[in-house]
């Protein structure tokens, strides 16, 4: 009775609204990390060559020890290592769609198998106490599994939170400041180039 109970409550065009929801988000995050990707990657590899470059440029010229030099290096460093942070984060959403509707068809699998179980389990009533304890056994069985899909929404979630990473302002604004500052250390590093050889 309780399970005919939480079927009527059940709303699955609700259900396939949110998922068509998710994925349409998963898939705006994979465009915007697919178009963005390659230009951090560049630019992290570029600013990390400018920042060994102006640490090297930096240490020679004011003659700094092992220490100094590494600190200098460690500030230089600051801008194309938070863009190497955050092409990990872009790469990561690539593919995001695909692993969200694996996920959510997983889910909708285990649960349709586990539904049929129970409603087989629970339709005839068991005869003698050996037949009831193995009842009792398969369902505690099925509340386990059940456990376990709990265990796969929050994957679920966590997979939306990538998605939902590109959408914070913060992370637009460590974008941009990451971005100016790896430039900025790309046109110091041309410069003092070419001082070192002129």
């Amino acid at each position: 009775m309780a399970i005919e109970a939480s079927q009527s409550k059940f709303d699955p065009i609700a259900l396939d609204t949110a998922v068509e929801k998710a994925l349409a988000i998963a898939r705006t995050a994979e465009a915007v990390a697919s178009r963005s990707v390659k230009k951090v990657q560049l630019l992290f590899f570029i600013g990390i060559v400018s920042a060994v470059w102006l640490t090297y440029y930096v240490a020679h010229s004011f003659e700094l020890t092992l220490v100094s030099a590494f600190w200098v290096l460690l500030v230089f460093a600051l801008p194309p290592l938070v863009l190497g942070k955050l092409y990990g984060t872009l790469r990561r959403t690539i593919g995001l769609p695909q692993r969200l509707h694996e996920r959510i068809e997983s889910i909708r699998g285990k649960t349709a198998e586990l539904g049929s179980r129970l409603k087989t389990s629970t339709s005839s009533e068991p005869a003698n106490n050996a037949a009831k304890l193995s009842e009792l056994w398969r369902n505690g069985k099925v509340l386990l599994e059940l456990k376990s899909l709990g265990g796969e929404a929050q994957e679920i979630a966590s997979v939306l939170g990538e998605a939902l990473i590109l959408a914070n302002p913060v992370f637009a604004v460590l974008l941009l400041v990451s971005t100016a500052f790896t430039l900025s250390l790309l046109l110091v590093a041309i410069g003092t180039w070419f001082a070192h050889v002129l």
